[in-house]
């Protein structure tokens, strides 16, 4: 029954699925992991939509007005404030790695250019990557874009908000809510159960990113909340602050140097990728300036809320 509303509350905008997460209390962190994890303290959320995987790359530059990848405007790319390093473009060589859909592993950028685009030189020297599928198309819809820093992913969600509704990166407490699926005081989305066939990590050789719908969806329709890519918050970083944080819809602590990730990813280990751990990010430089991330395990998803809740 819960399912079946929460489905026909989904919203499709700017080419994301957003899943409802209904207002309510939910019991927050974890008291027999890490230190900054703890205590559990019951948090009230109002309700919010989410995007039920990991932002995409295709999904980005579509949002951007670049075009589709790996056919995008680079000139427009360029000249985006959010791409402040020349040539950076998100970390488009990283992207080329990482987030093709038929891509089995990483090698080098120079091999994920299409062989239409590339000459007969470029291909002898970086032949094409090992994929699934060595015909279908070069496309870019189906796993995480990796390598965006945190202010250019808070910046997208400004970018595509208007008066009526609110695009952001979630909270802390908005993520783990979501990530939790419903569920109360369990280790992963799906339960206690070992992660074995269940959530894409504990695969740092395997140098890849699996597909956000490869394994099910949790309780509230999220794909990939453990594991695929870490994903940012908009918090910034304590490690005490579980132990003060408001009881009702919780933003973080004010100041801090490091943003908080959450969700672990294809590299990491399963301890990780649970519900409750939180790792931070250094963001900034000592002349609190906004650094970038070249990260292949990084990505992120947007909330949705309304302007009036």
């Amino acid at each position: 029954m819960r399912n079946r509303i929460l489905d026909q509350l989904a919203v499709y905008e700017n080419g994301i699925e957003f899943r409802y997460i209904p207002a309510g209390t939910f019991a927050m962190g974890s008291d027999n992991r890490e230190p900054d994890e703890g205590p559990v303290h019951p948090v009230f959320l109002s309700p919010y939509w989410i995007s039920s995987t990991p932002i995409s790359w295709e999904t980005l530059c579509n949002m951007l007005g670049y075009g589709i990848p790996p056919d995008i405007d680079y000139e427009l790319a360029r000249n985006d404030p959010l791409n402040k390093s020349p040539g950076q473009l998100f970390g488009t060589k990283i992207c080329l790695q990482y987030c093709e859909d038929e891509t089995i592993q990483a090698r080098d950028w120079h091999c994920h250019i299409p062989p239409t685009e590339c000459d007969e030189k470029l291909s002898s020297h970086f032949p094409p990557p090992p994929r699934k599928n060595v015909n279908a198309p070069y496309t870019y819809g189906k796993k995480p874009v990796v390598a965006v820093n945190w202010q250019a992913a808070a910046t997208i969600g400004e970018r595509i908000s208007n008066d009526e509704f609110q695009f952001a990166l979630p909270s802390e407490a908005q993520w783990e809510k979501a990530a939790r699926g419903g569920l109360f005081g369990k280790k992963y989305a799906w339960g206690d159960e070992p992660v074995d066939g269940r959530a894409d990590c504990d695969r740092f050789r395997d140098i890849s990113i699996l597909p956000s719908k490869t394994y099910p969806a949790n309780g509230y329709g999220l794909y990939a909340v453990c594991g695929g890519v870490w994903e940012w918050t908009l918090d910034w970083y304590d490690a005490e602050y579980f132990a003060e944080s408001p009881r009702e819809n919780p933003s973080g602590p004010q100041v801090g140097k490091s943003k908080v990730l959450r969700g672990g990813s294809w590299g990491d280990c399963p301890d990780a990728c649970t519900v409750s751990f939180r790792m931070a990010y250094a963001t900034r430089k000592y002349n609190k300036e906004y650094i970038g991330t070249s990260s292949p395990n990084i990505g992120f998803r947007l909330c949705r809320k309304a302007i009036s809740s």
